[in-house]
């Protein structure tokens, strides 16, 4: 593993930054349903629990809610705002930021190391806790989708990317 690209790697592009953000969000959206779906074995319940707090700590990252610890390799929901709004930073309470921030340290101690809070025997996740995480990420997500203004960053309600089967609309049809 390197700390830093390739000195011949491309920065990604705008656009594919933004599809990579919306397939994110989109899994932070469905996988509360998989990870309590009882007709799956366990360990694709644990493969789903293991995928949701992934995607809440990259989200997290990515839509600037740990101001100050951002990694100037990783790309970040600002870089794809500059010609809207050059200084974009969600808009949190002290109470939204520490819950956020709280749901990211959650997720890397499921995660990130073999801490005493991992999940670790059938799925434990409380399904309560789950869908509130998955609803305040979501929350700040479309602040972003709102103010990108994007076909590639739709709001949650209308990221239908991974549902099962999925919803298409065409033409304003149903």
């Amino acid at each position: 593993m390197t700390d830093a690209p390739a000195p011949d790697a491309k920065e990604p592009s705008v656009s594919s930054i933004r599809m990579e953000a919306t397939h994110i969000a989109a899994k932070v959206k469905v996988l509360p349903d998989h990870i309590f779906n009882d007709s799956y074995p366990v360990v694709m319940q644990l493969a789903a629990v293991a995928s949701f707090y992934t995607s809440v700590r990259t989200l997290i990252e990515f839509l600037g809610v740990r101001e100050g610890k951002v990694d100037k390799r990783d790309s970040w929901a600002g870089d794809t705002l500059k010609e809207i709004q050059e200084d974009w930073k969600p808009d949190l309470t002290d109470t939204e930021r520490a819950a956020l921030k709280g749901y990211w340290e959650l997720a890397s101690a499921h995660l990130m190391h073999f801490s005493r809070n991992r999940t670790m025997v059938g799925v434990d996740a409380n399904e309560a806790e789950v869908r509130k995480i998955s609803r305040d990420v979501l929350a700040v997500w479309d602040q972003y989708a709102t103010v990108s203004e994007h076909l590639l960053v739709p709001l949650a309600e209308n990221n239908h990317i991974y549902d099962d089967p999925p919803i298409t609309k065409v033409g304003g049809e149903d």
